[in-house]
Formats: structure tokens, C-alpha cells, sequence
């Protein structure tokens, strides 16, 4: 089948830079999509089908005319913990039911009555790998489903380090796999790297707030007023010299 996303004879995506070389795309695709996400939670929305579509498209729209829309073919990647084989991502046809079904069951679960980070961890990474099975799009679908996800579990007061994930690419990309394979589906290793992120993000979310009452507190203020005065003194010693060297000429 000829895939209408990339550059003829090639398998590499036709994309707005004009590169034909795979490696060289890799590189400049990491580069810019690092930078975009930085700021992607600046894409609102009501954590619906048209909400992933947009994220979709803040990541990638640098890159790809088709940013933001759904692939119009269908997908195969062979994965080396599978022996080569793919998972059966979604139908092109059915990707806005799909997806649409995915995010439905994410919101419908009872987030506020899950206490422990088992709890939490088991059932994001089923709602999660379900999102991910789809594969809405032709390219960026780990990011792009991630951080739609990530952001939605902060609206449940459920805080997730992606870094985590970033930093452990082909775990994090196996455990999906391995999460999104049918009846054989084994969500353990999922599991165990989104319990690690929520316990992480938790005491990001705890520093944060420490910091933030230490601004408030007395200390904290002491502090500021310390640092104001020590760029007074600096100052001042600077237009001493400035006053000196003029005298001196």
C-alpha cells in the first residue's frame, strides 16, 4: 500500500523542513516538539476528542501540514517485545468513535474515590493504554495521547512527573505495548512506571507548595527584602566606581 504521508521511494514523512533524510528528521522532530511542549498546556479545552486533536496539533504543526487530524490510513509497527508483531491499533475509520469512547471511559471513572497509588495507577493505565491503542495519528501519538492524559488526571488532583517518562522512552513505549494487546494484555510494567510518576509528581506538587508558603512566610519575606537591599548595595558600589573613573579623567 502506498502511504500517502511520505516523501515517494522513502519512508520518510513529508514534512514542511523539506528533509529527506530519516535520521536528520528524528533529530529536528525532537528538537522542535521538545520546544512546543514546554508551553502545550496553553491548549485548552474540555478534555474531548477535538482537545487531543489541538494538542496534536500545537506539537507537531511546525512540522506536518496534517497536524491536528486524524491518519486516513492504517498503521502497523513492528514492536522487538512482540517478536516484530504490531498491535492491532484502530481502524482509520473509526478513530473519532474510538478515541472518543477512550476519553469518555477515562472521565467516567470515579477518580476522587481511588485512595491509593495502585488504586490510581491501575486504572489510568487502562484508560490510558486504551487512548493509546488507537493511534489517532499518523506520527506522535506517545506525546500527544501522554500529555492529553497527564493533563487530565491534574483536573483530578492526580499529579504525574513526565519526565519520568521522557527519560525512560523504550520502557515507558514497551509498557505500552505490552498494555494494549488484546486479552494478553500485561499492564504490570504500566503500572509500576505510572505509580513511580504519581508518587514523583506528588512531592514536586508538595515542593512547590513549601516554596510557595515560604515566599509568604516571614522568612520568605525577610529574604526577598534582603535580596533587594544587596542589589541596592551593588548598585551603589557601581556608581561609586562610574564616579570615581570620572573624577580620575
Amino acid at each position: 500500500m502506498i502511504d500517502p504521508y511520505t516523501i515517494p521511494n522513502t519512508n520518510v514523512l513529508k514534512n514542511k523542513l523539506g528533509i529527506t533524510d530519516h535520521k536528520e528528521l528524528d533529530e529536528a522532530e525532537s528538537i522542535i516538539t521538545a520546544s512546543k511542549l514546554i508551553d502545550v498546556e496553553s491548549v485548552k479545552g474540555d478534555f474531548d476528542y477535538q482537545h487531543l486533536m489541538d494538542i496534536h496539533k500545537h506539537i507537531f504543526c511546525d512540522l506536518y501540514e496534517w497536524a491536528g487530524e486524524a491518519r486516513t490510513i492504517n498503521i502497523e509497527k513492528g514492536e522487538k517485545v512482540l517478536s516484530g508483531m504490531s498491535v492491532n491499533y484502530g481502524h482509520h475509520s473509526n478513530i473519532h468513535k474510538e478515541a472518543s469512547k477512550a476519553i469518555d471511559d477515562m472521565k467516567n471513572v470515579k477518580w476522587h474515590e481511588l485512595k491509593s497509588y495502585d488504586e490510581k495507577a491501575q486504572s489510568f493505565s487502562k484508560t490510558f493504554s486504551k487512548l493509546w491503542q488507537v493511534h489517532p495519528f499518523r506520527e506522535g501519538n506517545t506525546r500527544t495521547v501522554t500529555e492529553f492524559c497527564v493533563q487530565y488526571a491534574a483536573t483530578q488532583n492526580i499529579f504525574l512527573d513526565k519526565e519520568l517518562f521522557s527519560k525512560n522512552p523504550v520502557y515507558f513505549r514497551n509498557a505500552l505495548v505490552l498494555a494494549s494487546i488484546g486479552e494478553y494484555s500485561e499492564h504490570s510494567h504500566l503500572e509500576g512506571i505510572i505509580k513511580d510518576s504519581m508518587q514523583k509528581g506528588d512531592r514536586l506538587q508538595e515542593k512547590k507548595k513549601n516554596q510557595e508558603n515560604e515566599v509568604f512566610s516571614l522568612n520568605g519575606l525577610k529574604k526577598i527584602n534582603s535580596t533587594i537591599k544587596s542589589n541596592e548595595e551593588i548598585k551603589d558600589v557601581n556608581r561609586n566606581r562610574s564616579r570615581n573613573n570620572e573624577e580620575e579623567r
